[in-house]
C-alpha cells in the first residue's frame, strides 16, 4: 500500500522536486504555516518562563539523535547494498534483527536519559512551573518515537522514501493539532508530552501496516548464513555516523538546554522560538539531499561516479539556495514584527541575535549533506572532525555562557567563525580525499 499517489508538475521536476521532496516540502510547509499559529497559542496560554520550559523540553526530545547513534541511516544503506548482493534474504534478516535489538535497548536508555537530564536542569530553577509530570510524558513519547526508527529505515532501504515522508507528514500534522488543542484547554506543559505521545504512536503503528510486506521479507530469511556482522561491519560505520549525529545534535538542539541552565527560562524561550524557525528552514532545505540517499547508494554500487557527482552537486546548490533565500525573508519578517511592536515581539530575540542564529545554523547544511554522501559509500571519513566539533560547540557554549557570562550574540559569533573557517573546510577536504581514494581502489580488479 502506498500513500499520496500525487503527480508532480513539470516546473517542480525541473527544480529537482520529485514526489518525496514534494511531500517533504508539504510537511515542512505545514510546519511553516503552523508556526505562527503555534506561537499564538504559546503567547496566549503560556507565560514567558513556561515558553522556556516548552522549548527546552523539545530540545531534550532531540536527544533521540544521540541514542539513535546513526544506525537508522547506516541500515538503510546496508539494505540497498543487500538487495544488490547474492545472499539477499539472509542479509535482510540479519539487518532486521540488528535494528530491533538495538532500538529496543536504546529506547529504554533514552527514557531514563531524558528524565534524568531534564530533572537536573529544571530542578535548579525556582520558577513556579509544573514540569515534573510533563517531563515523564516527554520521556515516554521520545522513547516510542525512537522505537519506530527501524521501520522507516527498512522502508527507506527498499526505496519507499515517499511513503516514509508521508507517514512523517501525517504524524506531524496530528501532533501539531493535538498540541494546539492541549494548549487551548489550558494543559500548559502537558501539551508537549501528550502531543508527542500521540505523534509517536502514529509513527510506530502506521509503518507496521504500510511496510508489512517489506518487514515480512526481512523476517523470512535465515540470518545465520549472512556475512554481515554487527561488531565487525555495522558497528565501525555506525560509531562514525554516531559522531556525526552527535555533532548534529550539538548544532541543533544542544544549545537550548545550555541557554536555559546558564541564563534564564525567558531567554531560553526566545532563543528556542528563533531556533525552531531556523531548524524548520534547514530541515526543509535538506530534503533536496536526504531524499536522494537511496539514489546515491545505487550510483555507488553501479560505480557511476559522474552521475553521483552531478546529482549530489545539483542537490547541494538547490538546498543552500533555498535556505539562504528563506533566511533573508524571515529576517525581514522579524524586523517588521520588531518595528511594529506587535504583542508577541517581546517573545523573540533581538535582530542582531537573530542574524547570528541564522548564520550559525546555515553551517549545518554542508555538514549534513556530506554525512549522507559519505554513507552512500558505507564510509564516514569526517566522523573524527565532527566528534571534535560537537564537543567544541557544547563546551564553548557552556564556558562562554555559564562560566564567563558572555552575551548570546558573542557566543554565536565565535561558534559561527569556528564552523566556517575551521571545521567545514576540514570536512570538505577530508571527504574529497576519501572519495578520490575510494574511486582509485574501485578501479582495481580485485576491489
Amino acid at each position: 500500500m502506498r500513500l499520496f499517489s500525487v503527480g508532480i508538475p513539470a516546473v517542480f521536476r525541473w527544480a529537482g522536486i520529485d514526489k518525496a521532496i514534494f511531500l517533504s516540502i508539504v510537511r515542512q510547509g505545514w510546519g511553516a504555516l503552523a508556526g505562527p499559529i503555534t506561537l499564538f497559542f504559546i503567547v496566549t496560554f503560556l507565560t514567558l518562563p513556561e515558553q522556556g520550559y516548552y522549548y527546552t523540553m523539545f530540545s531534550l526530545i532531540g536527544a533521540r539523535m544521540l541514542f539513535n547513534a546513526g544506525l537508522g541511516q547506516v541500515l538503510a544503506q546496508y539494505i540497498v547494498h543487500a538487495l544488490s548482493g547474492k545472499s539477499v534474504e539472509a542479509d535482510l534478516s540479519k539487518i532486521y534483527k540488528i535494528s530491533f535489538v538495538w532500538y529496543g535497548l536504546s529506547s529504554v536508555a533514552l527514557f531514563f536519559g531524558v528524565a534524568i537530564i531534564g530533572y537536573y536542569i529544571f530542578s535548579a530553577k525556582s520558577d513556579d512551573v509544573a514540569w515534573q509530570v510533563p517531563l515523564v510524558l516527554v520521556s515516554i513519547g521520545a522513547s516510542i518515537g525512537l522505537a519506530s526508527t527501524p521501520l522507516s529505515s527498512i522502508a527507506t532501504g527498499f526505496n519507499r522514501v515517499k511513503d516514509v515522508v508521508a507517514i512523517g507528514l501525517i504524524s506531524t500534522v496530528i501532533l501539531t493539532l493535538v498540541n494546539w488543542g492541549s494548549l487551548a484547554l489550558g494543559w500548559k506543559l502537558y501539551s508537549v508530552g501528550f502531543s508527542l505521545l500521540v505523534g509517536s504512536v502514529i509513527s510506530l503503528v502506521l509503518p507496521f501496516y504500510m511496510f508489512r510486506s517489506e518487514l515480512k521479507r526481512c523476517r523470512s530469511g535465515d540470518s545465520s548464513t549472512s556475512q554481515i556482522h554487527f561488531l565487525s561491519d555495522v558497528l565501525p560505520l555506525q560509531s562514525k555516523v554516531a559522531c556525526s549525529w552527535a555533532s548534529g545534535y550539538a548544532l541543533t538542539q544542544g544549545l537550548t538546554p545550555i541557554v536555559f541552565a546558564a541564563m534564564s527560562p525567558a531567554i531560553a524561550g526566545r532563543f528556542g522560538f528563533v531556533l525552531s524557525v531556523a531548524l524548520l528552514v534547514t530541515n526543509l532545505a535538506m530534503a533536496w539531499v536526504s531524499t536522494k540517499a537511496p539514489l546515491y547508494g545505487n550510483l555507488v554500487v553501479s560505480r557511476d561516479w559522474l552521475g553521483l557527482r552531478t546529482h549530489f552537486q545539483k542537490s547541494c546548490w538547490q538546498m543552500m539556495g533555498f535556505c539562504l533565500g528563506a533566511f533573508v525573508l524571515l529576517y525581514l519578517a522579524f524586523a517588521l514584527i520588531s518595528q511594529l511592536h506587535l504583542p508577541f515581539s517581546d517573545r523573540i530575540l533581538g535582530m542582531t541575535d537573530i542574524a547570528f542564529v541564522f548564520i550559525f545554523y546555515f553551517s549545518r547544511l554542508p555538514a549534513v549533506a556530506m554525512n549522507i554522501f559519505n554513507c552512500a559509500f558505507k564510509k564516514d571519513w569526517i566522523y573524527q572532525v565532527q566528534a571534535v566539533n560537537a564537543a567544541f560547540v557544547l563546551l564553548c557554549a557552556y564556558v562562554m555562557l555559564g562560566v564567563y557570562d558572555t552575551s548570546l550574540r558573542t557566543t554565536l559569533l565565535v561558534l559561527s567563525a569556528s564552523q566556517y573557517f575551521f571545521f567545514l573546510p576540514i570536512m570538505i577536504g577530508v571527504t574529497y580525499r576519501g572519495v578520490r581514494q575510494y574511486i582509485a581502489r574501485s578501479m582495481d580488479p580485485t576491489f
